[in-house]
């Protein structure tokens, strides 16, 4: 999705989608690209859930002010039973 909004028409080699370089020219490991790509992953999630034209964006927006209204310790909470179950459900595949 990155490479499609900052796509230039341009040929492969002269690409750029703004991540910074994984590996020099030798091949060596420059940076570890895990933030940068949950960063995204947050921002297009972000857009999809609360476009107008989702039709359960009133109920996300609910949730993000329930959310937020929690104590730091239920959202500890939360992100560790969210955490099992996905590790439930990967061991289920």
């Amino acid at each position: 999705m990155r490479h499609m909004e900052t796509f230039k028409g341009t040929s492969v080699r002269e690409w750029n989608c703004g991540l910074s370089p994984e590996r020099d020219i030798t091949g060596e490991v420059l940076i570890d690209q895990s933030k940068e790509l949950c960063d995204l992953r947050i921002k297009y999630l972000s857009k999809i859930l609360l476009s107008d034209i989702n039709s359960l964006r009133s109920k996300m927006e609910k949730e993000v002010h329930e959310y937020a209204n929690l104590s730091q310790h239920e959202r500890l909470e939360n992100a560790k039973t969210a955490k099992h179950i996905i590790e439930l459900r990967l061991k289920e595949e």
